[in-house]
């Protein structure tokens, strides 16, 4: 089975000059992150953007070192390596996915995720993960957030 992948980013004008949001692909090991930097913190003058971004570098650098030592990429240690390795201010929600012989395997924090569509309809969506309205699950530095132990562990059998 194989995973194809690509991305669109629509900068708002708004925002800091990069972007809050962050994400990489790596079609080889099949696996795909996103981080979505949570922009209350521009209030107290930092860019949550910069934390998104460093988890996601954080990520790849992960899954090049699980690659190189011949293990098969595991996405929960990924996401946990990324999250202890990232040092800056600010915190995301994020979601990590590979495509594993039959089978989407996805470790998500908050409201990020993803939707199966076949056919045009949607066969599967995630739920999200949130205190309350508006507060979703995230990961960050600094302050009390939220850890990489509260992510969702899914399992989605694909259909080839």
């Amino acid at each position: 089975m194989k995973m194809a992948g690509g991305s669109f980013y629509i900068q708002n004008s708004n925002k800091v000059p990069l972007g809050e949001d962050a994400h990489f692909i790596c079609i080889e090991e099949k696996i795909i992150g996103l981080a979505d930097g949570v922009d209350g913190w521009a209030k107290k003058g930092i860019d949550s953007g910069e934390y998104s971004r460093q988890l996601v570098r954080n990520a790849e650098l992960s899954i090049h070192k699980q690659k190189d030592q011949k293990n098969k990429i595991q996405p929960m240690e990924v996401l946990n390596e990324a999250y202890f390795n990232t040092k800056c201010q600010g915190s995301s929600t994020t979601c990590i996915l590979t495509l594993m012989c039959d089978n989407v395997h996805a470790f998500n924090l908050g409201d990020s995720g993803f939707v199966g569509i076949r056919d045009r309809v949607i066969v599967y969506k995630l739920e999200i993960q949130q205190k309350g309205f508006d507060f979703p699950f995230q990961l960050g530095n600094r302050v009390k957030f939220d850890d990489s132990s509260v992510e969702q562990e899914i399992k989605v059998t694909v259909r080839t």
